[in-house]
């Protein structure tokens, strides 16, 4: 594009190239950063065969041509400075409602949820959180892939309680706070050391489970963040930053007033990001400054960033079973036996768990009544084989038999953590006089 022509007659009138250089700044580029640029005009005065000169712009104009010993004589740059944009996402990493992969149960304490917030701002930011149990007033999609499993009928309880929030120390694996930094609760939320633009960090949310809480139930946990200023070199973790509660757009956080609209290109400017390329607003919001939280749904651009999880409550149901059967008696022996006296009783005892959750059982216990006495030696799988149903008793040598003796529980179904993965079969415990008793432990 001819702008200025070489035989353009330049009198007392203004040309004007507006248009001339129009970029696109670069994606990202480091807020703060000064963009430097100048103009350089050639020129001759008089007839076309005089010496061509230069001149070198400024902002305010320049006529000092190159080379003529002026003050300006090598221009000033036209200076504008990047402006800072707030844009982060929080998402919830965990695809099984808690972090082991398993359901919570009633009672249970540190129930683990995981998310990550990643930092896409042109410029490092701190992060204030907030940790919103049994949220019932979040949006939450159960049909999707993510929570494909929920169970039916399950209902929305206040079931959670005691919200703490972890900085993961890099491994991605919640250590309870051994590792992990608990991040200190202040009047407002919870503070992040600062993250670079680009770059991502794990939050933990460990919650608490009521004893009240059945199969089914399941708690909304919503996690907020807000941007604030960066922390200084080497400010503490959970140290109370700076709240940016408004940009130079008009947009505003909740609890935030508005900020002027400067446009000014020599300084710093923000201006909120957050769910404008995503399209994604559906989260909560929440107050840092006046400590309430609405669950309506996140507000495009207003420095906040949210994600929703989901306690799911799946409890161990277990069910204890004896049955009894006579096996033998001196009348009828092994045919049609009835419980005579000096006859053989089985009894058969069964730990069952149908439920999804895991028990750890301690011990189990069973006390013969006074009419009946073990037969150490039919008990005992070393020294005889056991009696099974319709069949005598082993004539063993009865001088043999011990002073204990091994009695046999059949367990089936989806048996306690503690027992292992034998899902039926047989355990052993120990009779000691007319108890038997087998140790979980």
């Amino acid at each position: 594009m001819n702008i200025l022509s070489l035989r353009l007659l330049l009198l007392a009138s203004v040309v004007s190239a507006a248009l001339f250089n129009i970029q696109p700044l670069l994606a990202n580029t480091t807020a703060g950063t000064d963009i430097n640029n100048k103009a350089t005009l050639t020129f001759k005065v008089g007839g076309s065969t005089s010496a061509d000169l230069e001149l070198i712009s400024s902002p305010n104009g320049n006529t000092d041509l190159v080379g003529s010993g002026g003050a300006n004589a090598a221009g000033e740059n036209t200076t504008f400075v990047v402006d800072r944009i707030i844009d982060f996402e929080l998402e919830e990493d965990d695809l099984d409602f808690n972090s082991n992969g398993d359901n919570a149960q009633a009672g249970q304490t540190g129930v683990v949820l995981t998310y990550t917030v990643t930092n896409s701002s042109n410029a490092a930011m701190g992060f204030a959180f907030h940790a919103e149990v049994n949220a019932s007033a979040v949006s939450v999609t159960f049909d999707g892939s993510e929570f494909a499993n929920l169970p039916s009928p399950a209902q929305e309880a206040s079931i959670a309680s005691n919200a703490r929030i972890f900085l993961d120390d890099g491994d991605t694996i919640f250590d309870g706070g051994i590792l992990d930094t608990e991040l200190t609760a202040g009047a407002w939320g919870f503070d992040l050391e600062e993250t670079g633009a680009g770059a991502s960090k794990i939050v933990f949310v460990s919650v608490d489970i009521a004893n009240t809480a059945i199969s089914g139930d399941y708690a909304k946990i919503a996690l907020i963040a807000q941007a604030t200023e960066p922390a200084l070199t080497n400010s503490p973790v959970g140290t109370d930053k700076t709240l940016i509660t408004a940009d130079n757009n008009s947009n505003i956080s909740p609890g935030g007033s508005a900020s002027t609209i400067d446009d000014i290109e020599t300084s710093i400017e923000t201006v909120f990001a957050d769910d404008v390329t995503d399209n994604t607003a559906t989260g909560p919001t929440y107050d840092f400054g006046g400590s309430s939280f609405n669950g309506v749904g996140s507000i495009s651009q207003n420095g906040q960033s949210s994600a929703t999880d989901v306690v799911l409550i799946s409890n161990a149901e277990i069910a204890l079973t004896k049955v009894v059967s006579t096996i033998w008696d001196p009348l009828n022996l092994a045919i049609s036996p009835k419980a005579v006296p000096g006859a053989y009783i089985e009894f058969v005892i069964t730990v069952e768990n149908t439920g999804g959750g895991t028990a750890n059982l301690s011990q189990l216990e069973d006390i013969l009544p006074s009419e009946l006495a073990p037969d150490l030696i039919l008990l005992n799988p070393a020294t005889c084989s056991p009696a099974t149903p319709g069949s005598a008793p082993d004539p063993c040598d009865s001088q043999n038999a011990p002073s204990t003796a091994e009695a046999s529980f059949v367990f089936t179904g989806a048996l306690p953590g503690n027992v292992g993965a034998q899902s039926e079969g047989y355990l052993t415990g120990v009779f000691s006089g007319n108890t038997a008793t087998l140790d979980f432990t």
